[in-house]
């Protein structure tokens, strides 16, 4: 499986939780958006509004099987405001599409 196909089956992902998760935002950032085929693994932050919406996404990622290796950061909104951490780490917005006609790369 190649980034693009990942990058697709976490939009996927992402798409059918929407209806359990009130506002999220899913980013890539770290080695896999490196020059590498495909790395080790994925590295994805995930903003969350609710206490609640935590829950349910820990939940979901401990319970459903990936065919990769997934990790996941959690930050509320503010959060990632207060340690900037989008910009810094070059993360890359998948979800929601900011220009649905944009390709995968």
């Amino acid at each position: 499986m190649d980034l693009a196909e990942a990058t697709r089956l976490l939009k996927h992902i992402a798409s059918s939780i929407a209806s359990h998760v009130t506002e999220f935002e899913w980013y890539l950032f770290g080695s896999c958006l490196g020059p590498k085929a495909f790395p080790n693994d994925l590295d994805l932050l995930i903003l969350y509004r609710t206490d609640e919406d935590a829950r349910y996404l820990r939940s979901y990622f401990r319970s459903t099987v990936i065919p990769f290796p997934v990790d996941l950061l959690l930050l509320t909104s503010e959060e990632e405001v207060e340690f900037n951490f989008i910009e810094t780490q070059s993360a890359r917005r998948i979800y929601p599409a900011q220009d649905p006609s944009a390709p995968i790369r």
